[in-house]
Order: structure tokens, then C-alpha cells, then sequence
């Protein structure tokens, strides 16, 4: 008896998980599972309802549940990782993914998330062994040569103990997907997280560098000292905020359309693009700016020089450019791919690049960015003009 009301609970939670009755569903799974505690299927199904109301932490406990009675399902492995990982429960989440690839060996998504868990355990000759199986397993080959070029490119093959293997060609610049992805998903707390958490203090000196650079303020009728400004990388407007009494227009541009969003309710900017920075600058007509700002932003850039070509077109003669960069050891290179999945620039680099597109050099100096695990980050701030 108690069995067949459990059935019918469970039955009509389905019917309302399908129809996005979230709170109608969670009352149904609990009412079936009040009655048969450990079925798998509504441990599971509870799970994902909490999930979908954001209780994590509850859903992880139901989710491992089910995994102890049922260990046959991939799905339920994979959503333990993820949610252990998420609580830095790293050793266990570890455990989980083996669990799913001991019964589904060619899951490339497993692989990969396999990966990156043991990159942040700072276990790098096996994280990049787990992006090669990724590749091979079917994941997106993008994404994960790009995973794989930051661990083997930042140091040599005999650090991570595979000598005999070539290093990974280290690619131009993030994939779109990854960067997307990643300020999406922190576009909820992002101004909180930067600036609090990581003491980020980038778009403060990179602006107060540029204000340095300029004459007095012009007089009445035209006192602001930029006609038209696009904040690159706008973010949630942490720029904006700085300059939108500097620009008699400002404009914001993000590839990740939650920050757009975000933007958008400040209501700092005259207009947002969500769009790619080189193609919306080859998208415009030449002049169309006098400022164009990108702060922490070229950092998921490697090779500058398509930026550097396309803002020197887009902006008035006159007009400056203004960015951020971290900062590379001097005898490292041009630029470097690391393993926080961040490119750092060198200081020549950065200057030769600026005088092969014909820029002027206001300004470069080296200084805090923000923190990561309390180690400050270098970085090069730098403003231009187009001659």
C-alpha cells in the first residue's frame, strides 16, 4: 500500500518537474520518499529539484544518497563531483568522477572536468593527461587544447614529468565559450567578488593614470573631455562608474550577455553590445571613438596585435587607448599562456607591438592588479594614442 501512494506522489512530481512546478515537485518527492526512503530514482529526482531551487547543499546529500544505493548511474557521479567541488570537497569529488569513468570510460566530459579538478589540486602532469583523454573521448577540442596549452606551455615537459611530449601549441586567444561561460556564471556577485575577495584595483589605477594624461578641463559648452568612450570588457560597470562623468558618451561592450545585463540595470552606458571587442572594432566606422578603455580584460588575449590594428582604426586621431595586462618576467617572452588560464604580456612586447601600429606611448607602468590566493598579481597598465 504504502508503495503504490509512494508511486503515485513520485508520478505526479514528474508530471510537475516537466511542467516547471518546482516547489509542487519537491513536495511530491518528499512526499514519496517519506513513504519509500530509499528508492533511487526519487532520491535522484529530489536532488534535481533542489538543484533547479538552488539548495545545493541539500540536493549533494541526496544525490550521494543515491549513489551509495544505486552506484550504476553516470549522471549521479558526475552531479556529486560537481557539487563536492563546489563545497571544496576536492579529494571526494575526485573519487566521484572516478566513479563515472570506471563505468563509462569514453565520457570526455568527465575527462575534462576530471582535469580541471586535479589542475586546481596543483596535480599537473595527470590534469593534463585527463585533457588529452578529453580530446580523445569526444569533448570540445577547443576548450581542452586550451586547458592542456596552459598547463604544458608555462613550464617544461620535464616539470610535468612527460619529457618525450612536444608542448601544447599555445593558442592566440581563450575560446569564446570559455569566457562566456566563465562571466556568466560570475556575473551574479561579480563587483562583490573582485573587489572584495581578490582586492582588484585595476579599473581605479587605469583610469587614474589616463585622467593623468590629460589637459584641464576644457570650458562650457563641451567640459567633458571625451566625446565618445567604449568601456571593452564592460563587465558590470566598474569602469563605467569612473568615467561616465568624463564622456558625453559612453558605450559598454561584453562578451558574456549576463554582464551585459548587469550593465544594463546601472544604467551607466548610452548603449551595450554583447559582442566580440576585435570585430566590433573593425564593425565601426574609422573615428568612431577617442576613448577606448579595457581594464582586466587582455588578459584572456595572447596575441595583441589584431586588437591594436582594429582599435587604432576605430578610434579619432588623437584618441587614446587604454588597457591592463599582467605582467610577464622580462626573459620569459612576448606573452605566455598560465596555468590560471590567464595570458601575461611582457613590457617589450607590449612596446613593440604599440610601435608596429604606429601608437604613441603616454604611459606604461607596472603595478598591483589584485590578488590571487593572497599573492599579488603584476600587471602593466598602459595608455595610448593614435598618431
Amino acid at each position: 500500500m504504502s508503495f503504490e501512494r509512494a508511486k503515485q506522489h513520485f508520478l505526479q512530481g514528474l508530471a510537475e518537474l516537466q511542467a516547471g512546478a518546482l516547489r509542487d515537485a519537491e513536495a511530491s518527492f518528499e512526499a514519496a520518499l517519506a513513504l519509500v526512503p530509499d528508492r533511487p530514482s526519487t532520491l535522484i529526482n529530489l536532488g534535481t529539484v533542489r538543484l533547479a531551487l538552488g539548495k545545493n547543499a541539500e540536493a549533494l546529500v541526496l544525490l550521494e544518497r543515491a549513489a551509495a544505493l544505486d552506484a550504476s548511474n553516470v549522471g549521479v557521479w558526475l552531479q556529486c563531483a560537481l557539487l563536492q567541488q563546489e563545497q571544496q570537497r576536492l579529494p571526494e569529488a575526485l573519487a566521484s568522477l572516478e566513479q563515472a569513468l570506471a563505468l563509462d570510460a569514453h565520457n570526455g566530459a568527465a575527462w575534462s572536468n576530471r582535469g580541471m579538478l586535479l589542475r586546481d589540486m596543483q596535480r599537473l602532469e595527470e590534469a593534463a593527461a585527463s585533457f588529452e583523454k578529453a580530446i580523445e573521448n569526444g569533448a570540445d577540442a577547443e576548450l581542452n587544447a586550451f586547458y592542456l596549452a596552459s598547463l604544458r606551455a608555462a613550464q617544461p615537459n620535464t616539470q610535468l614529468g612527460v619529457p618525450d611530449v612536444a608542448p601544447a601549441v599555445v593558442p592566440i586567444f581563450a575560446p569564446r565559450s570559455y569566457v562566456e561561460k566563465l562571466f556568466d556564471s560570475y556575473a551574479e556577485d561579480f563587483s562583490g567578488h573582485l573587489v572584495q575577495a581578490l582586492h582588484y584595483q585595476g579599473h581605479q589605477r587605469l583610469v587614474q593614470l589616463l585622467l593623468q594624461q590629460l589637459p584641464p578641463v576644457s570650458q562650457p559648452p563641451n567640459p567633458k573631455p571625451f566625446r565618445r568612450v567604449l568601456d571593452v570588457g564592460c563587465g558590470t560597470g566598474l569602469c563605467g562608474a569612473l568615467l561616465r562623468s568624463h564622456a558625453a558618451r559612453l558605450d559598454g561592450l561584453d562578451l558574456s550577455r549576463a554582464m551585459v545585463e548587469k550593465a544594463r540595470a546601472a544604467n551607466l552606458y548610452d548603449q551595450l553590445f554583447h559582442a566580440d571587442a576585435v570585430a566590433h572594432l573593425q564593425a565601426v566606422p574609422a573615428g568612431a571613438y577617442d576613448l577606448i578603455i579595457a581594464a582586466d580584460v587582455f588578459n584572456y588575449v595572447g596575441a595583441l596585435e589584431p586588437l591594436f590594428s582594429a582599435a587604432h582604426s576605430a578610434l579619432a586621431a588623437g584618441g587614446r587607448f587604454c588597457f591592463t595586462v599582467e605582467a610577464l618576467e622580462p626573459d620569459a617572452g612576448d606573452m605566455r599562456l598560465l596555468p590560471s588560464l590567464r595570458y601575461a604580456h611582457s613590457q617589450a612586447y607590449l612596446r613593440r607591438v604599440a610601435t608596429q601600429s604606429a601608437w604613441h606611448i603616454d604611459g606604461m607602468v607596472q603595478a598591483p592588479l589584485r590578488e590571487d590566493q593572497g599573492v599579488l598579481i603584476a600587471a602593466w597598465y598602459v595608455v595610448l594614442t593614435n598618431n
